[in-house]
């Protein structure tokens, strides 16, 4: 159940505005098409594009570029097995073009004072996921009630991921249950 609440989550609200400029083609496989309809998979693309940019023409990175998409694609519809791809492709390009050691996840992250939970969050690109997933649909709703009592309990997490993602969890069927009440 909080899965499908997560999920819904996800897909909640116009996220036109981010989708990347090919999912507007017809031919598109399963995988594409999975991306074009998922907002964490959809920032992922954009960082690839970005860092294919900084790479293009360098000495192997079209038969790189290659076999990643074939592998990619094989994801089919699983947003798991498409996000990890994402990941590992992120840190690959990331390393290759002499970025540093890790991606990233969230706009925050690179902010001096985090808390031990905002470091777990920032180290764990699930947490992260679900920290842009909740912006998404946080930004979407109207009127939504304010996170203090909810980041409170996430802080109180400390480090502990499994009771972090509890919280985001409990905080999406929170504001899901807001959404369906305005239908």
């Amino acid at each position: 159940m909080r899965a499908f609440v997560l999920l819904a989550a996800l897909a909640a609200g116009p996220a036109a505005a981010q989708t990347p400029d090919w999912c507007g083609a017809s031919s598109l496989n399963t995988a594409e098409r999975t991306i074009c309809t998922t907002p964490a998979l959809q920032w992922r693309d954009r960082a690839v594009n970005r860092l294919w940019g900084r790479l293009d023409g360098r000495a192997g990175t079209t038969v790189r570029r290659d076999n990643w998409l074939a592998s990619r694609n094989a994801c089919g519809s699983n947003v798991a097995c498409l996000t990890d791809s994402y990941d590992a492709r992120i840190f690959e390009m990331r390393e290759l073009a002499g970025i540093g050691d890790r991606p990233r996840l969230r706009p925050w992250c690179d902010t001096g004072g985090l808390s031990a939970t905002e470091q777990t969050i920032c180290g764990t690109p699930r947490l992260a996921d679900y920290d842009a997933a909740l912006q998404h649909l946080s930004d979407t709703l109207d009127n939504a009630p304010g996170p203090d009592g909810w980041l409170s309990r996430r802080d109180s997490c400390g480090t502990d991921a499994v009771c972090i993602e509890d919280s985001y969890l409990d905080r999406f069927a929170t504001l899901g249950a807001i959404a369906r009440t305005r239908e």
